[in-house]
């Protein structure tokens, strides 16, 4: 058990400090259409596992549904994809899906036409994730939708 928790502790880490992934992770509009505009803001930003707008879909300490939209909106509108998917071909919704509180992104996401079958590297759906992580309203949703 030790040394799993040291090879955790071992992993190299972002820098706190990182205004970019801050702007992400908080759903700083202003932040990030500034980072847009310098050129500071990539699509897959180095030393990142996750491409951008996976950063902010999730939206890890964004608890304001409005602003989380104006994020993404905001990184839709200056090209990044929603067709995007990570290291183990999970789409944004299969990793948004897996977050309970997040279900208005869930909504937001299949709107804009996310696949809600799409199936990451180990073939599951967006349903087996979101029923794995216990994100009942997710899985509502995604039942609504027809899955």
């Amino acid at each position: 058990m030790l040394g799993l928790l040291l090879a955790i502790v071992a992993l190299p880490a972002l820098a706190a400090d990182d205004p970019l992934r801050e702007a992400a992770d908080r759903c700083n509009v202003e932040e990030l259409q500034r980072m847009f505009d310098s050129g500071e803001a990539q699509a897959h930003p180095a030393g990142w596992n996750d491409p951008l707008i996976m950063r902010i879909a999730e939206g890890h300490f964004c608890d304001d549904p409005a602003r989380h939209e104006a994020a993404m909106a905001l990184a839709v509108e200056r090209g990044l994809s929603l067709k995007t998917r990570d290291g183990y071909a999970k789409t944004i919704l299969i990793n948004v899906v897996m977050w309970p509180g997040k279900t208005y992104m869930v909504e937001w996401l299949i709107q804009r036409g996310a696949d809600v079958n799409a199936r990451d590297s180990s073939e599951n759906t967006p349903l087996f994730h979101a029923t794995l992580h216990g994100a009942v309203n997710n899985v509502k949703v995604l039942l609504l939708k027809g899955v």
